[in-house]
């Protein structure tokens, strides 16, 4: 069987939900579905997270990478990236899971509702809903070619609306209207 890898990019803290993630993992390995997931990033919730993914029995499964400079190269590995924060700028990781073309599973808030079109280039759910989060990786686990046309179309998504010409565009038209 091939490894099924998912992962996540991001500071180590409670904003990014990365205890959500875990718990998700724990629930699709109850159900029979074994998991590798890639946690990159840095900060003061990892050794709580490291004793929750014990204390979940998940400790095997999941990787903490720690910072690492190049995460495009991690990212390319995953077969869904997830961002489970409960908000968000623009994410950039999202930016990047889409440029490589990978779905993306992140939770329905500001910033990556803006990037995910649901259905379309990934899924969204209720940030800290972890049955509707699992349920959404388990569909795309399951399915691989619904995982390649959203990753696809992310692809394009990110390459058409949010390359640096048109992120130039767009701050330029911003500033223009700011300065009438």
């Amino acid at each position: 069987t091939t490894e099924l890898i998912i992962g996540t990019v991001g500071q180590l803290t409670v904003r990014k939900g990365v205890l959500h993630l875990l718990r998700a993992v724990a629930h699709l390995k109850s159900e029979g579905m074994l998991v590798t997931c890639l946690i990159l990033g840095e900060g003061p919730q990892r050794s709580e997270l490291e004793v929750l993914a014990l204390h979940l029995g998940i400790a095997e499964q999941v990787i903490f990478l720690g910072f690492q400079s190049l995460p495009l190269a991690w990212i390319q590995r995953m077969y869904i990236c997830v961002l489970c924060s409960s908000k968000e700028g623009l994410p950039r990781v999202v930016i990047e899971a889409m440029l490589t073309s990978k779905p993306v599973v992140g939770s329905d808030v500001t910033g990556t509702r803006e990037l995910v079109v649901h259905e379309e280039t990934g899924l969204l759910y209720e940030y800290g809903n972890i049955p509707a989060l699992t349920a959404a990786l388990r569909r795309l686990l399951f399915d691989t070619e619904l995982r390649q046309r959203m990753g696809n179309a992310g692809h394009s998504r990110v390459v058409e609306h949010f390359s640096i010409e048109a992120y130039v565009a767009g701050v330029s038209k911003v500033l223009a209207g700011a300065a009438q």
